[in-house]
């Protein structure tokens, strides 16, 4: 497993996460 690799999936996985943390924390949702 590439640092680069890894390094990508944890930046997708916290976007995904922040994602859900604001639709859920949004007023406007």
């Amino acid at each position: 497993m590439s640092v680069a690799l890894h390094g990508k999936q944890a930046q997708e996985s916290s976007v995904l996460i922040d994602t859900t943390v604001q639709e859920k924390t949004s007023p406007t949702h």
